[in-house]
């Protein structure tokens, strides 16, 4: 309430992330009291003086209380320097990693629909070429490109480069196409080399740029 009226709504949700923890905190506090006292009948007999009889209910509602205002550690953690940095770093990054973020979708996207096109219904749990491969394991055909789902499922599996080879070769073992692999390595350079890397390029400034403010700040 002091950050509030002292610096005003916009500006201390804005420079205070204390304020953004607390009223959290306050507004769980809130809807967890609700709930509890709906599912007791506070509402419906609000005149009746059993509902807050039994010392358990008054306990239970402290409880619950306790619990999330447990929460408001994170308001302290703010004030250690290395965790300071990163906060601040993550409240910096939101806006313009979107339109980051839309860009790997992008790329997601416009891959998903020519994988679709090219493998949709090639990969399923009955499929000869992939059951006489020992080296996929046994459930890897939900690496599929048969839905949009799917294919994004996939795709992610791809760009965290998990077991990609073995994706890959199962691709060439549905198809006996060994030149799909051209496919995968595109997508891994756009994906990955482009796509992934500049995120962790951003983020990485980002919070080097932060530091060194913050550093200034402590110096004034």
């Amino acid at each position: 309430m002091v950050d509030l009226t002292a610096n005003g709504i916009k500006k201390a949700y804005k420079q205070k992330f204390r304020v953004n923890i607390e009223s959290i905190c306050q507004l769980l506090n809130l809807v967890a009291l609700y709930f509890y006292l709906e599912s007791q009948g506070f509402f419906v007999n609000i005149f009746n003086d059993s509902v807050f009889k039994s010392l358990i209910h008054a306990t239970k509602i402290l409880e619950v209380v306790v619990y999330i205002r447990v929460l408001k550690i994170i308001s302290m953690l703010y004030e250690i320097k290395e965790l300071r940095v990163i906060m601040i770093t993550m409240q910096q990054m939101v806006e313009p990693l979107m339109g980051l973020i839309l860009v790997q979708c992008t790329i997601f996207y416009i891959t998903s629909n020519i994988m679709m096109g090219l493998f949709g219904g090639k990969i399923y749990p009955t499929q000869v070429s992939i059951q006489n491969d020992s080296s996929i394991p046994k459930y890897y055909y939900l690496m599929n490109f048969n839905d949009l789902a799917s294919s994004w499922v996939t795709l992610f599996a791809l760009v965290i480069v998990n077991n990609w080879f073995i994706i890959v070769q199962m691709y060439v073992d549905a198809t006996e196409v060994p030149a799909v692999r051209w496919l995968f390595i595109m997508f891994y350079y756009f994906g990955v080399v482009i796509g992934i890397n500049i995120l962790i390029a951003f983020a990485i400034d980002m919070y080097s740029s932060v530091e060194r403010m913050d550093a200034d700040y402590s110096k004034n």
